[in-house]
């Protein structure tokens, strides 16, 4: 051995746990809103193809059907 002693196991865990921190640390400095590159709903990039074809957009495609379905719940709720 070349003079290493600790776990391997415990270093590929702390670099995860380092890495995971990491990429939650960016996401978190990314603004929020219309506009912003990252789904309100599931915090995932929204495409910038969508994001020019649909400016202001706040949710990905996956998560805007179910933002509609909400919408329209509410608004029927209003009416009734």
């Amino acid at each position: 051995m070349s003079g290493y002693t600790g776990d391997p196991d415990a270093e590929a865990t702390h670099a995860l746990i380092l890495n995971e921190n990491a990429i939650e640390a960016a996401r978190a400095a990314i603004p929020k809103g219309p506009g912003s590159p990252i789904c309100l709903d599931c915090g995932d990039p929204i495409p910038e193809a969508r994001r020019q074809a649909q400016p202001g957009c706040t949710f990905c495609i996956e998560c805007q059907p179910r933002h509609d379905k909400r919408q329209h719940i509410k608004m029927l709720d209003r009416i009734l």
